[in-house]
């Protein structure tokens, strides 16, 4: 063990490197050799461990958010929408069925018009509406706030519906989106529903909020905005942090 020097250890990354382990996983191999090393050092069987000049530079390998394909995110959208049809609710409580599915149905229309975050979306109140202008005021990361546009009918239309039951239903708070028991939804809340909608339109990958986000960067790019519209839409206070948080790197180049 005393014989074992620093080339040996690199070439045993070097090894990991050719048989395809992932760069967090030869990470975890080395931390536990330092444990190892450092054992020894302490009870004097080595003078010094063969890992201390070592510095594993193997890259920081990124996975990037997916994001849905037109067809899938048209899918999503109908499955939201079926067997729902487009018209105000006399809901008395927030737990009627009728209610919560048109609260699904504008918090998802929301999501694919904004690209909001979903904390951002569920902390939406009702004085944040601007009908006339079909705009949400939106408090984003730093208290920063922008304006988030709904810019089709669709979208529109679930959000005027859903406002209206809304406002019928007296909660003692003015948050827009609430559970069944009518407190403020959670994010995790809304998650769930993006999850059993994505289920029950037999989509094969896991969706989340955040991956409805990305999609919306995407198709942006896509059919031709600026970078930095997207970087408006998405709420981010630089270019910079766009292609780090939300953006394939590829497009960006």
């Amino acid at each position: 063990m005393a014989d074992l020097g620093s080339e040996v250890l690199e070439a045993w990354a070097a090894d990991f490197q050719k048989d395809g382990y992932a760069a967090v996983s030869i990470r975890r191999k080395f931390a536990t050799a330092r444990v190892f090393f450092s054992y020894w050092v302490r009870k004097g069987i080595l003078d010094k461990s063969p890992l201390w000049r070592i510095r594993l530079d193997l890259g920081r390998g990124r996975v990037l958010p997916r994001s849905l394909t037109p067809i899938d995110a048209k899918r999503f959208m109908e499955e939201a929408w079926r067997d729902s049809e487009p018209e105000v609710i006399r809901a008395r409580n927030p737990a009627d069925p009728s209610f919560l599915r048109l609260r699904n149905i504008a918090a998802l229309e929301i999501l694919f018009a904004t690209g909001m975050r979903v904390g951002e979306l569920v902390t939406l109140t009702l004085q944040d509406w601007w009908g006339d202008e079909r705009t949400f005021i939106v408090r984003g990361k730093g208290s920063r706030q922008r304006l988030a546009f709904l810019p089709d009918d669709r979208s529109l239309k679930a959000v005027e519906l859903y406002m209206t039951c809304r406002k019928a239903i007296d909660l003692g708070h003015d948050a827009l989106f609430v559970n069944f028991t009518g407190r403020q939804i959670s994010t995790q809340g809304i998650s769930r529903v993006v999850a059993e909608t994505a289920t029950s339109a037999e989509l094969a990958q896991r969706v989340t909020p955040h991956m409805i986000r990305h999609t919306v960067a995407t198709l942006l790019l896509r059919y031709g905005a600026d970078i930095r519209i997207v970087q408006e839409v998405l709420g981010h206070s630089s270019i910079a942090t766009t292609p780090n948080e939300e953006l394939p790197i590829a497009v960006l180049r």
